[in-house]
Order: structure tokens, then sequence, then C-alpha cells
């Protein structure tokens, strides 16, 4: 199963990398990239760089909160700051909270993924309006979804290593 959903994340990750590459193509030349509260364009950027820089932080970001939270614990358990680590990295739980740790980082790093493509999706709506602008409304919307996103998985990890179990 772990191999599953690793496979998963990775081709999630392919797949949001060749979209943020395949539709920056598309974008005006120099493109903005930066915006002012109401939603006008504050500063533009070369596509080239906005396409390579975003792509490589779609892939990089998630990539490497995967990494840190799900296989380093594996390499180095000592790494692992949860509450109660010697209970849970007894010889019976060790690998159950591995197997937890790991699956909590792939869809805490898919969380990141989305928000950073819907991030581009938004970049690239506000640069097909003449002059380029964007609604902050959705920016916030946005924000919320992946706060919302973040305390979640907060509240998950912090339940799950709360109290020890016998």
């Amino acid at each position: 199963m772990r191999a599953l959903l690793r496979a998963l994340f990775l081709g999630g990750l392919v797949v949001a990398a060749g979209f943020v590459w395949s539709t920056a193509s598309g974008m005006p030349d120099p493109m903005a990239s930066r915006f002012s509260a109401s939603g006008a364009c504050a500063g533009r950027m070369p596509r080239a760089v906005y396409r390579g820089f975003m792509t490589g932080v779609t892939v990089c970001v998630p990539l490497v909160l995967y990494l840190a939270l799900g296989r380093l614990p594996r390499w180095r358990p000592r790494f692992a700051d949860i509450p109660h680590r010697e209970f849970w990295f007894s010889p019976q739980r060790h690998g159950r909270t591995l197997d937890f740790l790991e699956r909590h980082a792939l869809a805490t790093g898919a969380g990141l993924a989305l928000l950073l493509v819907g991030m581009h999706a938004l970049f690239l709506q506000a640069n097909r309006n003449v002059p380029p602008s964007t609604s902050m409304g959705v920016w916030m919307a946005l924000a919320g979804l992946f706060l919302a996103w973040v305390l979640a998985a907060a509240f998950t990890l912090s339940a799950r290593f709360r109290r020890r179990r016998d």
C-alpha cells in the first residue's frame, strides 16, 4: 500500500509539473507576477523565469516536505519530533508509527502541490485579463482552504501522538 501511495504522489508531482510547464508557455512575456491588494498588476517577470521557478517549486517543495516528514524518520528516527517518541518508536509500535508518518507526509505534500497548482491557475487567469488583474477574494479563498488543510493535518498528527496507547 505504501508503494502505491508513493507512486501516486510522485506521479501527481509529475502531472503537476507538466501542467505548470505546459500552460505557462501560453502566458505573455513578461507576465504579471505580483498584484496589489486591489488586484492590479504590481510587478512582472520573464515568462521563462516564472515557468522554471514555478515548475521547480511545485515539485521540489512538496517532495522535500515528504522526505523530511515521511522518509527521514525511517532513516534517522531520532529526528522524528513527536510526543512520547520512545513509546511510539518502541519495537512493537515502530512500524505502524513510521507508516502513519509517511502517509501523513504524502497527504500533506499532496495538499501543498494542489495549493501550488491552484496558485498557478490563478496566475494564468490573471494574465488572461487585459490589463492583467486578479480577484483577491479568490486568492484569500485558496489561502483559507490551504490553512484549513494545514490545521486538519496538524490536528491529525497531534491527535495520533497525543497520548500513549497500550
